[in-house]
């Protein structure tokens, strides 16, 4: 499955609940995208929640639990790339040039601050 059919499958999937709140939804990209902020939140929390408990609890790792996770924060993050008319491919893009700029900076301030580890 690429990207393109994967988005058109996650804007189709509905509920009878969801159908009747992306349709009041769509009018307005505010709320569209409030709703995956609080759809994220919540997916990213369960996430926490599995990795918490194998770690603290000694609970067995559960991937295929965290793959379901992971594909439940894929499909809010498909919504709201739709919402905004953007591609996963542009979203990446960003994302790398942020975390060169970031590397560039650590790098530049840890040499700066060698002997002053306690100040910024």
């Amino acid at each position: 499955m690429n990207i393109e059919d994967y988005k058109d499958e996650v804007i189709c999937v509905k509920t009878i609940c969801k159908e009747k709140c992306l349709k009041q939804l769509n009018k307005d990209h505010v709320l569209k995208m409030l709703y995956v902020a609080m759809g994220l939140s919540q997916e990213v929390g369960q996430l926490q929640r599995l990795i918490k408990k194998t770690i603290f609890s000694n609970k067995k790792f559960e991937a295929a639990q965290i793959v379901e996770e992971l594909g439940d924060i894929m499909r809010y993050m498909t919504v709201a790339m739709d919402t905004m008319g953007i591609r996963l491919e542009d979203i990446m893009d960003i994302n790398i040039h942020k975390l060169r700029q970031r590397r560039i900076e650590s790098t530049r301030d840890n040499i700066d601050q060698t002997y002053l580890p306690f100040e910024k």
